[in-house]
């Protein structure tokens, strides 16, 4: 059995799968239901340590953060 997983997330109809299989255990009352947040999609420039600066796609959950020099 495959569950689509981010770190310790399941998304999707995986989440029906996963709590369908434990529904008698008392580790399902150690998940938390959720709504997965889709952030605006950003142009910017990141600026990282030994890497080529681009124009890119972002999204402020990666921690990233925009800078001006003028």
């Amino acid at each position: 059995m495959i569950f689509l997983q981010t770190g310790n997330n399941t998304y999707g109809e995986e989440i029906r799968t996963l709590l369908t299989k434990i529904k008698d255990s008392n580790e399902r009352s150690s998940y938390i239901l959720m709504e997965k947040i889709e952030p605006m999609v950003v142009k910017n420039y990141p600026v990282t340590h030994g890497q080529e600066i681009q124009f890119t796609n972002m999204v402020s959950e990666l921690g990233i953060y925009g800078t001006l020099v003028g």
